[in-house]
């Protein structure tokens, strides 16, 4: 569903390419529509959810379109609906032959009391919540060749009228007319698999524990349809789960039935990050230089509870074939032996030893009160890659609150994952946030903020106006956001808005705030905060080099530029409407900027982006990384240290000619950006 930047490279290269073709055709008084997106040829995707699903997934045109990627939407009571599961084989001659299998999917909701307020006793709008079964038909049984021989049967179409449940007639070695059935050659058909999603209510007390488990159908039905349930998942707080009741209801389950619980009291986050490479990588980058590096928070140690699996990422359940059904053996990761092997790689690689030598003439003024601090959460783009996350920084004033400049996906969870604080504590002291455009990659970590954040100020939301239509459309979806932030529309911020400025003065220190729009797609800006810890501070956003960023920010003392192409790419980075690392260094020399930091980078270096060989060094320069920490009085430090942390990924082989002779084409299309439609 996500729109990604392949999405959008390909739709201009499709559009564009039709566009040129139609000018030929065209006579003069003729135009051609183009079509939005190229035409996707998939089957489409079923949603099942509850009421206001359809309204949520329509609230997502405002920041990504797929006109034509097909939808089934089932909201609400579902009534053993059938999902085909198309699937093509070819014959031995090559010939492709269409096959399928369907599961069915039963719905049984439940309208859940809410306690907002259980000292004032107020409550909350009533919520309908929904659990599920899944269930696949049952299964043939197994035809038996060596009976079939046996009996005498030829071999060809007569087998596969027995295995379809017909009986064959034939003449046997001696002339006489045999006739075998299928059950003499086909073992007796299996039930199917049933698969259960209970969602417990949120609230937790007995009586409406009770009525849950008293209008709870699920067994009857699974009886009904005749098939075996193999696991069920309980979405659950430990104290409802645990409560008598519910044990009452799962202990009437065959004890072949497996339990996994998906406990709600705890965040996924506490489980350690499931994504390990990154971890490995964060905890080597940590050891090479502690000052600039966080260590990822240690996972805790998780009993399971009443005997059932606890679910956690990357853990898995075998449904076929039937002799292996179960959890597959989860191994957790080894904090110890984690350390060992990223000690053993910071010494054999060099790079604990160069950095000691790089760093040797760094004096880190160390001060006793915290004086401030950038912590980059993601630093890559468009997508998650094996070493880093989308876009997220997180700027935390001298008095401990912060503002997020970008909030992709996943940026709680990098925050959380960094501090050893409670949750509640970490994410209450998020005062601000700043989108700089609607792509999904800086933006779709901002629903899990504001429902994790429960602070009782509001947080200052400063975006674009299609992200302030989408929140103002899922908030009628979700009332419990619609009071957790004070939106402000970034072109509110081209001039001094009174509203931002006062919110940023008192909740950080900031003197002020403006917003530069620059060159991307639509509704995309750049900004500049003066007043923080690090003094003017510029943050460009996704853009092409701007003049009128670098006029407005002049002199500027931390310019943070995107740099998602190395040098050398310069007519894809103008193809996608980003920079390459010289353009961003050039827009900091024209802005006079006494430090820069690049980050934004490519997945086609998810490591460390090349250096620019015609860099004099003139101002220090930093290649942020995720789990970047950085003060005031370690910006020199960050800049040296970029050869040593290189040493701990070695080069690997990119071969991009290709992409460049497509771009260098495509680029020679007249009249491509005059379609501005089409980004």
């Amino acid at each position: 569903m996500i729109l990604t930047a392949s999405d959008v490279q390909n739709a201009t290269i499709e559009n564009a390419k039709a566009a040129a073709a139609a000018k030929v055709r065209k006579s003069n008084n003729s135009t051609q529509l183009l079509p939005p997106f190229p035409t996707d040829t998939a089957q489409g995707l079923n949603v099942f959810g509850p009421e206001g699903t359809n309204s949520f997934l329509k609230s997502l045109r405002h920041f990504m379109r797929r006109d034509s990627f097909r939808l089934n939407v089932h909201e609400g009571l579902v009534e053993g609906i059938r999902v085909c599961l198309p699937k093509t084989r070819k014959r031995k001659s090559g010939q492709p032959v269409s096959e399928g299998a369907f599961f069915s999917v039963k719905s049984f909701p439940f309208v859940e009391r809410r306690i907002g307020d259980r000292k004032r006793s107020r409550t909350l709008p009533e919520r309908k919540t929904l659990s599920y079964l899944f269930w696949t038909p049952r299964f043939p049984g197994k035809f038996m060749a060596n009976e079939a021989k046996r009996l005498g049967v030829p071999k060809g179409p007569m087998y596969g009228m027995l295995k379809s449940g017909n009986s064959v007639t034939f003449s046997d070695a001696s002339g006489e007319q045999r006739t075998v059935t299928s059950n003499q050659t086909v073992q007796p058909d299996s039930p199917g698999i049933g698969v259960a999603v209970l969602r417990y209510p949120e609230d937790f007390f007995e009586e409406q524990l009770l009525v849950f488990f008293k209008q709870m159908t699920m067994k009857r039905v699974i009886s009904s349809v005749g098939v075996e349930l193999e696991i069920a998942i309980h979405i659950a707080s430990r104290s409802s789960f645990g409560d008598k009741i519910a044990r009452q209801w799962r202990d009437e389950f065959p004890s072949t039935v497996q339990h996994l619980l998906l406990d709600t009291d705890i965040s996924a986050d506490s489980h350690g990050t499931p994504f390990r490479s990154a971890a490995h990588g964060a905890l080597c980058r940590s050891l090479v230089c502690p000052d600039l590096y966080v260590q990822v928070r240690e996972p805790n140690t998780l009993r399971r509870p009443y005997g059932p699996e606890l679910a956690r990422a990357g853990s898995e359940f075998v449904l076929l074939p039937r002799d292996k059904v179960g959890f597959s053996d989860f191994v957790d990761y080894n904090i110890d032996d984690g350390k060992e092997k990223a000690r053993t790689l910071v010494k054999d690689s060099g790079a604990s030893t160069l950095a000691k030598e790089l760093l040797a003439e760094c004096a880190l003024c160390v001060n006793e009160s915290f004086s401030g601090e950038l912590f980059f959460t993601g630093t890559g783009s468009a997508i998650p890659c094996k070493h880093r996350n989308v876009s997220g920084i997180c700027l935390t004033s001298p008095n401990g609150n912060s503002i997020l400049l970008d909030v992709g996906e996943g940026t709680v969870g990098q925050l959380l994952r960094a501090n050893s604080g409670p949750t509640s504590s970490t994410l209450a002291h998020i005062k601000a946030v700043w989108i700089s455009h609607p792509h999904a990659d800086h933006h779709l970590g901002i629903l899990r903020l504001l429902h994790d954040r429960k602070a009782p100020d509001p947080l200052l939301l400063m975006c674009p106006s299609p992200i302030i239509s989408f929140l103002t459309e899922y908030c009628s979806m979700d009332s419990d956001l619609s009071s957790a932030y004070v939106a402000v529309n970034c072109n509110d911020l081209i001039r001094e808005n009174a509203k931002a400025s006062f919110l940023l003065k008192e909740a950080l220190g900031i003197d002020s705030s403006f917003a530069v729009p620059v060159t991307h797609c639509p509704y995309s800006f750049g900004l500049i905060l003066e007043g923080t810890c690090f003094g003017k501070l510029v943050y460009s956003g996704d853009c092409r080099p701007s003049s009128q960023l670098a006029k407005c920010a002049l002199g500027a003392d931390l310019l943070i530029h995107e740099a998602t192409f190395e040098d050398g790419m310069e007519v894809e980075a103008a193809l996608k409407r980003h920079s390459t690392i010289g353009e961003a260094l050039s827009v900091g020399m024209e802005m006079k900027a006494k430090c820069v930091v690049l980050t934004h980078f490519s997945q086609r270096y998810p490591k460390v982006p090349p250096t620019p060989v015609n860099h004099e060094g003139s101002i220090p320069v930093i290649f942020a990384f995720d789990f970047m920490r950085l003060s005031p009085s370690n910006l020199v430090m960050a800049s040296k240290v970029t050869p040593a942390i290189r040493l701990l990924y070695p080069e690997e082989s990119e071969g991009r000619q290709g992409a460049e002779t497509e771009a260098e084409s495509i680029m020679a299309i007249p009249g491509l950006f005059a379609q501005s439609e089409l980004l």
